[in-house]
């Protein structure tokens, strides 16, 4: 078997695995890195009501808030629908856009996670011929 296409194939194994963790990530981490500062809901909630923030994002455990001075803050939310009653009346008046976000899991991590395990299969089966098929080129099959 020819060096180049072992180093093909290699490369390409490697690839695999390299294209797969990356995308795996971005589907993990889709916001980034993004600094915001932590508040306690009252606060935000009260930023709120004097109308000084422009953007607020409702997600299931977080509020994150975008103010008109350039400031990102983040509180933190319980699950009680209370806490969103308290959202929407600290809203309403006022100027803020309101984004409901429902963070699920994505139908492509859904799809990597169902379908890597037989990848790496097929990967390691193609890795074990490739393997023996060296192996019996240079050792001999034994047969005489």
């Amino acid at each position: 078997m020819p060096k180049n296409f072992l180093l093909f194939l290699g490369g390409l194994f490697a690839g695999v695995l390299l294209l797969g963790s990356i995308l795996l990530l971005w589907a993990n981490f889709p916001e980034g890195a993004e600094k915001r500062e932590e508040v306690g809901l009252e606060s935000a909630l009260e930023l709120v009501r004097q109308d000084r923030i422009r953007e607020l994002k409702i997600t299931e455990d977080r509020l994150e808030l975008d103010s008109k001075e350039g400031r990102k803050l983040r509180a933190m939310l319980d699950a009680s629908d209370a806490t969103r009653d308290q959202i929407y009346a600290a809203v309403a008046g006022t100027e803020t856009k309101v984004i409901l976000e429902h963070r699920s899991a994505s139908v492509f991590l859904l799809l990597i996670l169902n379908v890597l395990p037989f990848m790496l299969f097929a990967m390691s089966i193609v890795a074990i011929g490739i393997l023996v098929i060296v192996a019996f080129r240079h050792f001999g099959s034994g047969l005489k």
